[in-house]
Parts: structure tokens; C-alpha cells; sequence
């Protein structure tokens, strides 16, 4: 049996609830991490293997934990998003450490790197040293690193790599969950009754926050899908949200419970791929700011549209020819319905298929077994994980705490005091455990 250990806070399957999500954090920070990490599963679970999560979070592991992993796997494999950047660099510092100390393939896909729209390398020098440190430790162990898109690739040529020798643009894994095939934009006629999903985030300028509040006034059915750690204690337990990283303007963005799209019941937050995935196929249309919350859209056959807030979105929305503009162009939006007239959907689906056999070949090149090395044959929808997902009762969205009824909010506010409790107990052993380092 071949052993996989894979980077993240829980596996795909492992279905949890939202109270454990809130004590755990199973979603890293933010819930699109679930969309990539279960493409990469969905790619490695062959019949004969087993794959196992681990939180790299910790400040470091013990020689005899190190021991332990190097025994009992095959392949340390090592899915990232924007890796490159300031708030990521403990991370990433003990990630580098980690790959030193396993005698193990380390294998890194869709790393890339955070930046504006200015598209200058704005990342401080302790980041550009330990990104250096962290390719050429990486490099050690596998053949070459699958990166986004060509502004990563930029950074790293800055850094003194080169493509094709250390790193290849596989773009997003997520994109390939369904192998070379993708399912093509549902076309209909965009209309005031048509439901309408969208997406943001909090740190927006205010002016993008008044773009997309002005774009849904004309629908009376739309959703909003929010994906960060806190938006899920605010839509569980009412726990207002801070401001610490919004423009001083956030719009209407849902701060407390109170907000009128709380008290409306117009939001879902999603605990794991499939139901979220149910979801968006009921809409029409999607659009926002948020690359996985628009690249889950594109992977139910809905038509999408992004707004890149930064290069790296835009980056991932070029190199996947999904429909796009910068946020500054979107400025000048008039409606979605001109918007939507005017788009091509199905470019998405041009050249997929040669960006599929790219990233087979770079899997190959790390020599990952996969589902579609041909040493298996699978029909569709019978993969080894898409089997797993169909016998899995996985939970349901997770829906505003005002619209719950009085005794199913003290339920909740029971249930949410726990998890904030074990919560607290679980960082302060972990800080014990450092400490003890």
C-alpha cells in the first residue's frame, strides 16, 4: 500500500461539523482551502492508498515525531495557495524545516505568491529568503515545484530559478478535480428573477464593496458565500466580525447578525466540497472577488465572472481563461446584464485539457502514483474518492444564527461556548509543547 501524508488541517472526507470547524479551525482560515486540498486527494486516492492529513501549523516537530512520519509514509505531499507572503512566513519557515529533516519525496502543488495589482515583487526581504530557502529544500526532494500562474513564476526567475528546471505553471489544482473534463457554463437569459451567487471578502476597498452592492440591485434572489474563519462564527453564533482588516467603508458587508442579509437568510457558509457544490448549481450566475468561491462556480457548470482584487487571482483567472477583469476595470461596469451578454463563458473550457495534461505530467515527473497513470481504470464518477463522498452524509450549509428560533440559538450559543473553550485549551497546549521545544 502506498502511505501519503498531505498538508492541511483535516482531510476532505473526514466531514466535519461546524462546531468542530470553530474549535479546530478545519478549513485553515478560509473555507476555499477544502477546493484544492480535496482535488489533489481526489487525484492520489488510488484503491491501494492511504492518505493522511497533518496541521503544519505548530512551530515544529520533535525529532522523534520527524522519526515516526519518515517510517510510516511514502510521499510528503505539500498543496499551498499564496505561501509567498508576510502573514504565511512562520508557516512557511517550518514547513522548509520539516522537508529538511524527512528522508521522503516532498512534493509542493500550486504554491504562489501575494501581491497588488501594481504587479511589483512587494514582499519583504525576510519572505523573498525564506521562499528561496523553502524551493531549494523542496528541490532536494522532488523533481520540480508546481507553481500558479506567470507572476509566481516571475518571483522565483527574481529569486534565481528557472521554469522547466525547478518549477512549472500548473495553475490551480482545484481546476482539475474532474480530470480533462470540465463541465460547460449552463447558458440561459440573465434576468431579474435569475439567482444570482456571489462572493467577497472583507479587505476590499470601499469602492468594491459599492461596485458589487450596486451589480445585485436588480435581483431579488441572490446568495452570498463568505469563506473566512470568522464569517463562520458570525453566521453560527452571531459573534460580530471586526473591521481590523476592512476599508473604513465595508458597504453592506455583514458585520453582526443584525445585518439585513443575516436577517434575511441570504447567506451560506459551507463545512465541505460537495454540499457547496450542490449549492452553486442551483444558481444562474457567479460572480465576486474570491478565486475559489468563482473556480467552484466554474466546477458546477454555472457561468462565472471574477473581479481580481490582486496578481494573485488574476493570475490564477488568466492562466485558467476563466472570464475576468481587474477590480479597477470592473469600475466601470454597468450592469450584470450587459456583463453577462457580452462574456464568452466557455472560454474555461479552451485549452483545459492541455492544462490537464500538463499537470499529469508534472505529477509524473514527482512520480506520484495518480487515477490516471493507467495502471487503473476508472469509469466516471467511481474513483476511489467519489465513492467515499457518495457514502458520506456530509453536513448541510451552515445558515445565518438570527433566523434559528429561540431554543435552537441557545443550542447554539451551548455548543459554540464548548468549542471556543476547547479551543483555547488546544492553543495552549500547543504553546506548552513549543515551549517544551
Amino acid at each position: 500500500m502506498t502511505k501519503i501524508l498531505m498538508r492541511g488541517n483535516c482531510s476532505p472526507l473526514s466531514n466535519p461539523t461546524i462546531s468542530e470547524l470553530i474549535r479546530d479551525n478545519t478549513i485553515g482560515s478560509n473555507s476555499g482551502n477544502m477546493i484544492f486540498q480535496a482535488s489533489v486527494m481526489r487525484a492520489l486516492m488510488k484503491k491501494d492508498t492511504q492518505i493522511d492529513f497533518i496541521n503544519t501549523r505548530n512551530e515544529g516537530f520533535r525529532d522523534h515525531e520527524i522519526d515516526r512520519l519518515k517510517n510510516q509514509y511514502d510521499y510528503f505531499v505539500i498543496p499551498l495557495a499564496n505561501a509567498f507572503r508576510s502573514g504565511f512566513l512562520t508557516e512557511l519557515t517550518n514547513l522548509r524545516r520539516m522537508v529538511e529533516r524527512l528522508d521522503l519525496p516532498c512534493i509542493v502543488i500550486g504554491v504562489g505568491c501575494q501581491a497588488n495589482l501594481s504587479g511589483k515583487f512587494s514582499t519583504k526581504p525576510e519572505v523573498d529568503e525564506q521562499a528561496k530557502l523553502f524551493v531549494s529544500s523542496v528541490l532536494e526532494h522532488s523533481a520540480t515545484i508546481g507553481i500558479r500562474g506567470e507572476y509566481t513564476a516571475k518571483y522565483l526567475k527574481n529569486l534565481g530559478f528557472s521554469e522547466g528546471r525547478h518549477f512549472e505553471i500548473i495553475g490551480c489544482p482545484s481546476m482539475f478535480m474532474f480530470g480533462e473534463d470540465l463541465p460547460s457554463p449552463r447558458p440561459h437569459d440573465l434576468t431579474p428573477r435569475s439567482r444570482i451567487n456571489f462572493n467577497r471578502k472583507l479587505a476590499l476597498p470601499a469602492a468594491a464593496h459599492h461596485l458589487i452592492e450596486r451589480l445585485l440591485q436588480p435581483f431579488e434572489d441572490y446568495w452570498f458565500v463568505p469563506q473566512n474563519y470568522d464569517d463562520f462564527k458570525l453566521l453560527y453564533a452571531g459573534k460580530p466580525l471586526g473591521k481590523l482588516n476592512a476599508d473604513k467603508d465595508a458597504g453592506t458587508y455583514p458585520l453582526t447578525k443584525d445585518d439585513p442579509i443575516c436577517r434575511a437568510g441570504r447567506i451560506r457558509g459551507f463545512l465541505n466540497v460537495p454540499s457547496w457544490i450542490d449549492f452553486m448549481k442551483k444558481g444562474d450566475f457567479t460572480f465576486g472577488t474570491r478565486i475559489h468561491g468563482n473556480i467552484i462556480s466554474v466546477l458546477s457548470g454555472v457561468p462565472t465572472y471574477i473581479f481580481a482584487p490582486d496578481m494573485r487571482v488574476l493570475e490564477l483567472a488568466e492562466y485558467h481563461n476563466i472570464p475576468h477583469r481587474t477590480i479597477q476595470e470592473a469600475y466601470d461596469v454597468r450592469d450584470l446584464f450587459g456583463l453577462y451578454d457580452e462574456t464568452d463563458f466557455s472560454s474555461v473550457i479552451r485549452g483545459h485539457r492541455e492544462r490537464f495534461a500538463h499537470y499529469v505530467d508534472f505529477l509524473n515527473a514527482n512520480g506520484l502514483p495518480h487515477i490516471w497513470d493507467g495502471s487503473e481504470q476508472y469509469k466516471d464518477s467511481q474513483t476511489p474518492y467519489d465513492i467515499a463522498v457518495r457514502r458520506t452524509r456530509f453536513h448541510a450549509p451552515v445558515r445565518p444564527y438570527i433566523t434559528h428560533n429561540r431554543l435552537k440559538r441557545k443550542l447554539i450559543n451551548r455548543a459554540y461556548g464548548q468549542a471556543q473553550k476547547e479551543r483555547k485549551e488546544i492553543i495552549q497546549a500547543r504553546k506548552k509543547m513549543d515551549a517544551d521545544l
